[in-house]
Formats: C-alpha cells, structure tokens, sequence
C-alpha cells in the first residue's frame, strides 16, 4: 500500500491511504496495531482488569472506522 500511495502523492487517494495507515484520530492501522499489542500485554499482567475492557472497546470502534475509511478509499478508486 505504502508503494501505492509514493506513486499517487499529491492525490485524493493518496491521503486517504495516508489516514488508513497513520491516522491516530481514526486508527490508522499502525496506531490500532499497537493498541492490541497494548491489550494482550496488559491481560497478560492482569486479566481482571477493568481497563482491559475499556482498551478493548475503544479498539473495536478504531477498527469500525478504520473499516469505514477502507470502504471510502474503495469507493474513491472504483468511482473515479
């Protein structure tokens, strides 16, 4: 994707790989990778903990935009 986006710069669509990449606000795909690593590290040190559940949603709701913004980079290229 990274070589993708390097041939498009400067375009619509090479923003919008940008975001799905690096995007912290969205959950970019770097950013949610380190969230579930945080995740298993931390059920790891303590199952029981009430943050890991917090962790986890947030995590679901990045994926669903993520997904979103997946679905819209789709949509951009097929539609022109």
């Amino acid at each position: 994707m990274k070589e993708a986006r390097n041939r498009l710069a400067g375009t619509r669509i090479a923003d919008q790989i940008d975001l799905i990449l690096y995007d912290e606000e969205i959950g970019g795909k770097a950013y949610i990778r380190g969230n579930i690593e945080t995740i298993i590290k931390r059920h790891k040190e303590d199952p029981d903990n009430y943050l890991i559940k917090i962790l986890a949603r947030a995590a679901c709701e990045n994926i669903r935009e993520f997904n979103a913004e997946i679905k819209r980079l789709n949509r951009m290229i097929n539609e022109g």
